[in-house]
């Protein structure tokens, strides 16, 4: 399941940033209100998504290379992938690390999530513009856990490159 989507920031990089952990905050609340109730759903500083301590995805963030940190960007891009199912990966005994939508008995997939995610995001986005950046933090810290700062969202620890997805 894969979402962008392209924002138009009014702050510098610097500031404007947030927006990744506004849109993997909301990313880890979709997966929380449509999986099994009993299941923690965690991220690390890597921007990699966990359901019940395995991978099932994770979000990005992207700016133009050539914004620095005091200038507006002219553009940001927040993308999520979630794994809907792992049946190309073979026995689940091979890819132990993670889980999918499938294996975890997610009954909604698709569209529905999507719709969700938007949902939560502009939420998000809205009580970040009413409460600041630091219940913006405060709102992703529940699911950060203890780790502190500002997550680097480039995907290193869950994106892989040849397969245009996330690591199974």
């Amino acid at each position: 399941v894969d979402v962008a989507v392209v924002l138009a920031p009014e702050e510098p990089l610097a500031v404007a940033r947030l927006a990744g952990l506004v849109g993997l905050t909301a990313l880890a609340e979709t997966v929380g209100s449509h999986g099994p109730p009993d299941k923690p759903v965690t991220v690390d500083a890597a921007g990699a998504l966990f359901f019940d301590r395995a991978r099932l995805g994770g979000g990005r963030l992207a700016w133009p290379e050539s914004c620095g940190e005091d200038a507006v960007p002219d553009w940001l891009v927040f993308s999520g992938m979630l794994i809907a199912s792992k049946r190309e990966a073979g026995d689940p005994g091979h890819t132990p690390d993670s889980t999918s939508l499938e294996e975890e008995g997610f009954e909604t997939t698709g569209v529905a999530l999507v719709e969700s995610f938007a949902r939560h995001l502009l939420r998000g986005l809205a009580l970040w513009a009413e409460d600041g950046a630091a219940g913006a933090r405060a709102r992703a810290r529940g699911f950060l856990g203890t780790e502190a700062g500002l997550p680097a969202l480039d995907g290193a620890g869950w994106f892989d490159p040849a397969r245009g997805g996330p690591r199974l």
